[in-house]
């Protein structure tokens, strides 16, 4: 998901990527044009629409390989993540040197909050 997303519930994934299996991405592009990609979508100015908010991601159960992560919450430049409940999320891959799972400082399963 990228930024501007609201009211989703994302459930029953499974299977094998060398990709984050979930990610809610809220990354701007620059005023300037410096900083353009895949994952900056829409205006670089700010505005309140760009939060992503009241998502339910349940359900999870991936092998994850490439250092990548089974859910991934990421967000920058004032954009802002809330209410994210995140449930029933299993790492299905193998130990290895590069680790899997939630990427945030959230704990795994609960609500990230405001």
């Amino acid at each position: 998901m990228r930024k501007g997303c609201h009211h989703i519930v994302i459930r029953d994934v499974f299977g094998v990527t060398g990709d984050d299996s979930v990610a809610l991405t809220g990354l701007r592009s620059s005023v300037d044009g410096s900083v353009t990609g895949r994952m900056h979508v829409g205006d670089a100015y700010p505005a309140a629409s760009d939060d992503i908010h009241d998502v339910i991601i349940r359900n999870v159960r991936t092998f994850v390989a490439g250092g990548h992560h089974t859910v991934r919450l990421l967000n920058h430049d004032g954009i802002k993540l809330y209410n994210i409940s995140v449930s029933d999320v299993v790492d299905q891959s193998a130990p290895g040197p590069e680790p899997c799972g939630v990427s945030s400082s959230a704990p795994p399963t609960g609500t990230v909050g405001s």
